[in-house]
Parts: structure tokens; sequence; C-alpha cells
């Protein structure tokens, strides 16, 4: 608002020249697609109409003010999402008359969609993906897309501990996503073990609790290619000193803008002992689910979505845990029992706390401690209509997926592919 009235009030400060505004536009539009019904990386992410409504406010006036097409586009796009999503003819939450005075000073630009529906903010530690431009509200109803974090801050305040974890959106359901409630008042929220990420024995990432880490983590690789994203964030220094890791770096590919490949390289520090990894997927959506342990495949359908997702790597050690609704909130290592903490109502009689939703927590885990171990994963979501993907191992570091008439190997070692990735290359 202030920028508004600034703008306005001394048009020679050329606010809209300011390249931050369209840079904060650029971000938010893209970190939560429209349509997607939950994000877990901050509080209220669970509240679709929150960020809907922030957007309704500010978007077009950072157009107007920026001349910038693609946030107009954004504010359009998320005008109908509100209209088809929450039958609201969503108006400026604040300050409503800074919208009437606009068109005096410039008019709003011509609306325009992103020429790349992918990027990476180095910066910050975000990579976000997607086979439609974020802001078309329309496309990303037959959309796939990611958002995945690996920041150098960390998750505190408002942010959530989950270096290297992720959302997966897809043909408007959002299939993958931690946090929980994400509510202020939830510690299950802040904890690591809401997320799609990993523990390390059970502990999760405190060098941002404890905000004595130089950094938490760094997208260390992205490149695009012609049928395939390519990135990997290193969130090792994330879980500090106590949890005696020495490596935990995700490789990602999305793949014909359609599935996911995921490849963990996970080693404990050196003269450590050995360990046990929890990889962690969160199904927010009480939907029925379908686990093969031979196969090591869960599938679930949540409306019109079917998502595939399967383990590759020494699968002959792999358990599956699915605790589901509060149960999901005790970690069963630690003893951490999140239900019953309250961060703001420390020593009180009375501790009011968000009721559990009756959400999938699963715990992937390898049964025998090891110092250097990797899990290869893939997420493959498809319509109801279509066959699901084919996902047939490889080797421990290659699989192969047959998906739409076309068959992809991929490689995060040395057997031949059509995808290959030097894991080694691309450590700092």
């Amino acid at each position: 608002d202030a920028m508004w009235y600034l703008n306005a009030g001394l048009p020679e400060t050329q606010l809209g020249k300011n390249s931050m505004l369209k840079h904060l536009c650029d971000f938010l539009s893209r970190i939560t697609p429209l349509g997607a019904r939950h994000s877990s990386f901050g509080n209220r992410g669970r509240n679709e109409t929150d960020w809907c409504m922030s957007r309704i406010t500010n978007m077009r006036r950072v157009a107007v003010m920026c001349n910038d097409g693609e946030a107009m586009q954004n504010w359009l796009g998320t005008r109908q999402r509100m209209r088809e999503g929450f039958k609201r003819e969503a108006v400026p939450a604040i300050s409503p008359w800074i919208d009437y005075f606009m068109p005096l000073y410039a008019e709003p630009p011509a609306p325009t969609k992103k020429a790349n529906p992918n990027r990476l903010f180095a910066l910050e530690g975000w990579v976000t993906v997607s086979s439609a431009p974020p802001s078309d509200c329309e496309a990303q109803k037959d959309a796939v897309s990611m958002t995945f974090a690996c920041r150098p801050r960390g998750g505190y305040s408002h942010a959530f501990r989950s270096e290297n974890g992720f959302d997966i959106h897809a043909y408007g359901e959002t299939i993958a996503v931690g946090g929980g409630t994400t509510s202020n008042q939830s510690w299950f929220a802040n904890h690591t073990m809401s997320h799609n990420t990993v523990l390390v024995n059970g502990m999760e990432q405190m060098a941002a609790k404890a905000q004595d880490a130089a950094y938490c983590g760094r997208v260390i690789a992205y490149e695009e290619g012609d049928n395939y994203v390519y990135w990997a964030g290193d969130a090792t220094a994330a879980y500090g000193p106590t949890a005696d890791l020495g490596r935990f770096v995700r490789h990602v590919l999305f793949v014909d803008s359609s599935y996911f490949v995921i490849y963990d390289d996970l080693q404990m520090a050196k003269g450590k002992k050995a360990g046990t990894f929890q990889w962690l997927y969160h199904i927010l959506d009480p939907v029925p689910l379908e686990w093969d342990a031979k196969a090591a495949r869960l599938t679930y359908t949540i409306g019109e979505t079917n998502v595939t997702l399967q383990h590759v790597a020494q699968v002959s050690d792999l358990a599956m845990q699915n605790r589901r609704g509060k149960a999901g909130m005790v970690n069963p290592i630690t003893g951490e029992d999140t239900t019953v903490s309250n961060k703001w109502a420390k020593g009180k009689s009375s501790k009011k706390l968000p009721e559990p939703i009756d959400a999938h927590h699963l715990w992937f885990s390898h049964k025998t401690p090891r110092r250097r171990m990797s899990y290869l994963a893939v997420v493959a979501p498809s319509k109801r209509s279509e066959a699901r993907p084919v996902i047939t191992p490889v080797s421990d570091t290659a699989v192969r997926v047959s998906f739409r008439g076309k068959e992809t190997t991929i490689s995060f070692g040395k057997d031949k592919a059509d995808i290959a990735v030097d894991t080694e290359a691309v450590m700092p």
C-alpha cells in the first residue's frame, strides 16, 4: 500500500523501475501454480484462498506500477480460480481504493504468459518446474508441476525446516505435500518429519532451528535439456553437527514434462557409525493406498489423477510404514510427539492445538544401518483415463520408464541410459 501512495504522491521516485517487484511476483506465481490445493513451505500453506486473496490484492497493483504483463496474467488467472473453485468474485482485501485510483496514473498492461514455466532461483534456493505456464489457470488443469526448496537460509519463523523437500501438483490435484495443517500453532508443520525429505536416524534438520550454521542448503546444479529438467540440492548442512551426516544430495529429473525421478545420495560423516535414513512422503487426502511390497510400488488416486510411486534401489531391504493421521505426528525413532506441543502456549495449562489431518505420512527406510546408501524413486502421475506408467528397475542407480508410447532409461550411475547423470561431477 505504502508503495502505491508514494508512487502517486512522488511519481519522480519511479518505483515501477524496481526490478525486485517483478522478481517477487514471478517467484510467488511459480511456487504455487494456479490450482495448487496446498503448499508445504509456510504457515497457512494449506489455505489456498489465503495466497489467492494476497494475489488478488497485489498482483494487479504491481502489474500497473511496473508494466508487468506476467503479474497481470497471474491476477486474471487467480480471479478465474476463485470463481471456479470457490464461487467467489474476489476483490482486493486490503485498501481497495488503491485499485480505483490506479487508472489515473497508468493503464493495466496486456497479460502475458511465461515463455519458460521452469526456473531456478539460485540465490534463494528454489526450483520450480511445470508442463504449463504457472499463471495460466486453464492450462494448469492439465499440467504437472513441482516446487522444490533447498534454501541457504533454511526454515525458521513462518517457514519450515524442509530442505530438499518438494510439493507435486498434477492434473488439478496436489498429490504430494507436507506440513500437515501448516498451522501457526503446530510444531508438526515446522518439523522436518512432516515434509517430503529425509531424516537421519530419525533426526530432523536442526541447523535452521539452532540458527548457528553459515547456511542450510544450496541448489548445486541445474540444467534444462530437450526432454528433461535436472537439478540437485545439497542439504547436508541443514542437519547440523549432531546428526553425524556427511552427505545428503538429492538429484531430481523432470522427464518429458510428465514424471519425476529422484535419486538421493546419503552418507554418514567420516569416522561416524552406520545409520539409517528415513525417506518421507506425505499425502494429505485420505484416499485408499495400494502397496506392493515386493515391487516397492505404491499406487493411489486423487480425483481424476492416478499416482504411481515406485522405489528402485535396494528394495529387498526396504520397509514402509503408513503412519496415518495423529500417529504420523509422533517420531517412532526419537519419540518426539508433536501432537502435545504448542509453541505459543508453553507453560500454560490450556493448549489449543490444531486438529490432526487424516493424512498418509509414509516412512520408507532400509532395515540395515549403513554408512552410505541411496534411494532411487519415480513419482509418476497420470490421468485416470490413461494407462499408468510402467516402471522397471535396471539397477540400484538406474530405472526404465515406459509412458505414453515412449520408453526412457534414466541412470545416476554407470548404466547405459537415454538420460545419464554423473552424480560425482556435480558435487561441490
